[in-house]
C-alpha cells in the first residue's frame, strides 16, 4: 500500500504486506506509473492506494523505483 508520494523531493513510501515499517525509496526520470493497464502521470497515485511496486536495490546507492502498477484506483 502506498503511504506517501512526494514529487518535490522524489521519494515515495509504501507498507509492506507483512506489518514491517514503511519502506521508502527514490523516484528516478525514468519510473514508470502504470493505471489501468495505461501509462499515467505520478500525480494519479494518491496515498492508500493498493499498488505493486517494481524496485532495484543497487550495490552502491539508494533502492528506487522503476514501475508502479495500480488497477481502478484500488
Amino acid at each position: 500500500m502506498v503511504e506517501s508520494l512526494d514529487l518535490t523531493i522524489r521519494t515515495m513510501q509504501f507498507a509492506p504486506k507483512h506489518d514491517e515499517a514503511p519502506t521508502e525509496l527514490a523516484l528516478t526520470s525514468q519510473t514508470q506509473f502504470v493505471h489501468n493497464w495505461h501509462f499515467a502521470p505520478a500525480g494519479e497515485l494518491e496515498g492508500g492506494t493498493r499498488a505493486v511496486v517494481y524496485y532495484r536495490t543497487p550495490f552502491f546507492g539508494r533502492p528506487f523505483v522503476t514501475k508502479v502498477v495500480w488497477v481502478n484506483g484500488s
